[in-house]
């Protein structure tokens, strides 16, 4: 998938691309519960609430492919 351009989308738009990514490869209960996890540094839900979404993104897809992304390199890379 083309990434986004966040700067159009709207919070609720944002929530529902990362959604998208987590239906891949997990189940709707663990989806809710990944909002919440703080594994990241912060929660996706704080990054959502930040604008960092772009960051929340590349997280969402990173977990359909752990072994292909590197956690560290996102965040690195700008939100």
């Amino acid at each position: 998938m083309n990434e986004p351009d966040f700067t159009q989308l709207s919070q609720d738009e944002v929530v529902q691309l990362v959604n998208t990514e987590l239906d891949r490869c997990m189940e709707p209960h663990y989806r809710e519960q990944w909002w919440h996890s703080d594994g990241l540094g912060a929660t996706p839900i704080q990054l959502l609430g930040e604008g960092r979404y772009r960051k929340l993104w590349r997280y969402a897809q990173a977990m359909s492919d752990p072994g292909e992304v590197d956690l560290t390199a996102i965040e690195s890379e700008p939100d």
